[in-house]
C-alpha cells in the first residue's frame, strides 16, 4: 500500500540512533515490556546539542511550562527565539512560572490547560507535577495551541503529557 511504502521511505532516512528509538517504542507497544523505554531516554546535553537543531528564529510552545524550568532550559541551548508561549494550568506554578520568566522579551504566558479545544475543563491540582485533568476538581479555562497561536506558526513544541482521568479521555 502507499501508506506501508510512504512509511518505509521515511524509515530508510533515518540515523540509526532515531531507528532504535523507533524500533524499541513499537516493541514496547507491541509487548507492554517497559524495559524497550530505556534506551529512548535522552540526557538535556544529548538532546539540544545532538538531536535537536535549534535556530535563533525559534517559536516555542511549551504546554505545561510548570515553574518556567524547561523554558528556562530551552533558552540554555537555543541561541535566541522569536516568541516563546508558556501555558500552565495549575495557578501556583503559573505564578512561579511568570516570576521566573519575568523580564524576558517575547514570552506570552497563559494560566490554562493545554487541550484540543477552547473550553473549561476540570483539573485537581496535586503537588509538584502531579496535576491532572479530571471529571472533578477546579474549574479551568483550556487552550488549543493553534487558538493560542492565532494563525502564527510554531517550531517548536514541549508537551508534558498530564494524566488524565478515564471520564476526561472520553470527552475528549
Amino acid at each position: 500500500s502507499s501508506t506501508s511504502r510512504g512509511l518505509g521511505d521515511v524509515y530508510k532516512r533515518q540515523d540509526k540512533r532515531s531507528l532504535k528509538v523507533f524500533e524499541n517504542i513499537l516493541s514496547f507497544k507491541i509487548t507492554g515490556n517497559i524495559d524497550f523505554l530505556d534506551d529512548c531516554f535522552s540526557f538535556p546535553d544529548e538532546a539540544f546539542s545532538n538531536i535537536l537543531s535549534l535556530s535563533d528564529d525559534e517559536i516555542y510552545a511549551d504546554l505545561g511550562a510548570y515553574t518556567g524550568d524547561t523554558v528556562n532550559e530551552f533558552l540554555k541551548y537555543a541561541e535566541g527565539y522569536r516568541r516563546i508561549y508558556a501555558v500552565e494550568p495549575n495557578r501556583r506554578n503559573f505564578r512561579k512560572c511568570v516570576k521566573n520568566l519575568l523580564g524576558r522579551d517575547n514570552i506570552s504566558f497563559y494560566n490554562a490547560a493545554a487541550w484540543i479545544r477552547d473550553e473549561a475543563v476540570r483539573f485537581t491540582s496535586g503537588s509538584g507535577r502531579q496535576s491532572k485533568l479530571s471529571s472533578e476538581g477546579v474549574s479551568v479555562y483550556a487552550r488549543s495551541l493553534d487558538s493560542i497561536l492565532d494563525g502564527g506558526e510554531c517550531t517548536y513544541i514541549k508537551l508534558s503529557l498530564i494524566h488524565i482521568s478515564e471520564p476526561t479521555r472520553r470527552r475528549g
